[in-house]
């Protein structure tokens, strides 16, 4: 193909070249034995399982019906995840495939963010490089969370807000609110953007700030309107449920936000390193952008829940903050660090050359290799840990990740569904978590949502459920099958009495129908007939 000079010194100028580095390592490193690795998580069962009823026309969650708010979930990726499972089918390579699509979007969405700011295509690469390669955020952008949509729309919205920082143009606050207000229907969570939209924007023209605001809350509002009017008393009360949850004291808020920062310096040294990078940011309008949104949005996320364990994906939508921060400091602190270092290098040769000069090859030989030593350590976790997807390891087990106990493995996964579906007729009753529980062809129900059922004390539900939102029976004791994973066992005991009791009960009166793997599966001596 044929194009004039001018078009294709364009479309192979450095800054395209470099994104094109970018997207091959993103799209290797997040796409790469999607299937197999990692293991099948709890919130993406959910996310699934959401999805598989809502193609069906049916709004469902393990047997509670009316609205998914009680399960924690906005309709806006369950939407876009029920077209998938209907174009593609309900299987976890559909969810994963979708998610990490969306990530590598992002990819080039915060290239282009940097790219625009600055000009510098040295310093988008090294940004996007880091968001690609970071070992942390290629983990989590490898599992199927509803928070990469938010993540998203949030890009797309700082795009549109950096332009009004920069130029000064109404329409793109404007439209950044409104694109960070559709974030809210993905996750409730992402409400914490409207503090930084509206700091930028009093900050810029306070004029803006009150239709900034109207345009940012007008999604949520149609959304909860449309609850109301189809199904109001099961919607407020799963509302007045999931604010209960949120809505602490300001002294726990400020003691949360303090925990998650305190433990994310002492796990994670990139966490210091991505704070210093900003600081680095040479531009006082850039860096003080990004500080204000990025570092607003993080306090806003980190006041109400422990991001530092199995919570460490709430922090999807400001991996951003992470890959700027240490972007930041490769291409603005480490040509300043290095410059420091050869003048301290050279002044220590000069010193001990003038004395002894038979030592002079040898301290410079140390020295390189010293230097090449550090760089090589700090690299190192960058290149091997993304690396052990393509050679079948799971992440999660060598990063030494929280999260790690409660992944179920794929092949255990797999045998079990196929087992129980051989079993069951589509009126039995099977408890698991949702991690295995989206896929089985019968009826199914949570560990939490059978305690629930019984009015017992349970994490993420409350005990008062009205009896007319179940589908169908969910009393554990009417279950024909449970299947005790990995959730259940390292994650549903050590936090609720209720689930281990029942679990002993389980284990002392049912049969072990056999074990695979990581997996127990449990079968009712007794259990009732189909209806």
């Amino acid at each position: 193909m044929n194009f004039p000079n001018g078009r294709k010194r364009q479309i192979f100028s450095l800054p395209w070249v470099l994104l094109l580095i970018v997207l091959l390592i993103a799209i290797a490193l997040r796409f790469a034995e999607l299937d197999i690795s990692p293991g099948w998580y709890s919130d993406e069962g959910t996310m699934l399982e959401l999805a598989r009823h809502l193609s069906n026309g049916n709004v469902e969650y393990l047997g509670i019906n009316r609205s998914f708010l009680l399960a924690g979930r906005m309709p806006l990726f369950v939407v876009l995840l029920a077209i998938a499972v209907k174009l593609w089918g309900v299987k976890m390579l559909t969810l994963r495939m979708l998610t990490a699509s969306l990530a590598v979007i992002s990819e080039v969405l915060l290239y282009w963010l940097i790219w625009k700011q600055s000009k510098d295509a040295w310093w988008a690469f090294s940004v996007a490089f880091v968001y690609a390669i970071l070992p942390r955020i290629v983990f989590y952008q490898r599992l199927g969370f509803s928070y990469h949509l938010g993540g998203l729309l949030v890009l797309i919205g700082v795009n549109l807000l950096w332009l009004y920082w920069n130029e000064g143009k109404r329409k793109y606050a404007l439209f950044a609110a409104v694109v960070l207000g559709l974030a809210t229907l993905s996750d409730l969570a992402l409400l914490v953007f409207f503090l930084p939209l509206i700091a930028v924007v009093l900050l810029k023209r306070w004029q803006d700030v009150f239709w900034g605001g109207i345009l940012f809350m007008t999604p949520f509002v149609l959304y909860v309107l449309g609850m109301h009017i189809g199904v109001g008393e099961a919607f407020w009360y799963d509302w007045q449920f999931t604010w209960s949850r949120v809505a602490t004291s300001l002294p726990a808020q400020i003691a949360t936000s303090v925990l998650n920062f305190t433990f994310l310096s002492l796990l994670d040294p990139w966490w210091e390193l991505a704070w210093l990078g900003l600081l680095f940011i040479p531009g006082k309008k850039e860096r003080g952008f990004h500080l204000l949104f990025w570092g607003l949005s993080w306090l806003g996320i980190a006041r109400s829940a422990l991001i530092f364990g199995v919570g460490y994906y709430y922090q999807i939508p400001v991996f951003p903050l992470w890959a700027i921060g240490v972007g930041s400091l490769l291409r603005f602190g480490l040509p300043i660090a290095e410059n420091r270092l050869r003048a301290s290098m050279i002044a220590l040769i000069a010193v001990i050359k003038s004395r002894r000069s038979i030592l002079d090859n040898f301290v410079t030989h140390l020295a390189v290799f010293g230097t090449a030593l550090i760089i090589f350590a700090l690299l190192l976790p960058l290149v091997v840990l993304p690396l052990a997807i393509f050679v079948g390891q799971p992440m999660a087990r060598i990063m030494d990740l929280p999260v790690n106990n409660v992944l179920v493995d794929v092949n255990d996964s797999q045998r079990t569904v196929t087992y129980i579906n051989q079993q069951v007729h589509p009126c039995d009753l099977v408890i698991t978590s949702p991690a295995l529980a989206w896929a089985i062809d019968s009826r199914t129900t949570d560990f939490q949502v059978s305690q629930a059922f019984l009015h017992n004390p349970t994490q993420h539900f409350p005990s008062d459920i009205p009896r007319e939102r179940f589908a169908y029976n969910v009393d554990y004791h009417t279950a024909r099958y449970a299947i005790i994973d990995p959730v259940w066992r390292n994650w549903g005991m050590p936090n609720m009495p209720s689930v281990v009791e029942m679990t002993q009960e389980i284990q002392s009166r049912w049969k072990l129908d056999r074990r695979i793997g990581t997996i127990a599966i449990y079968q009712n001596p007794t259990p009732p007939a189909c209806p």
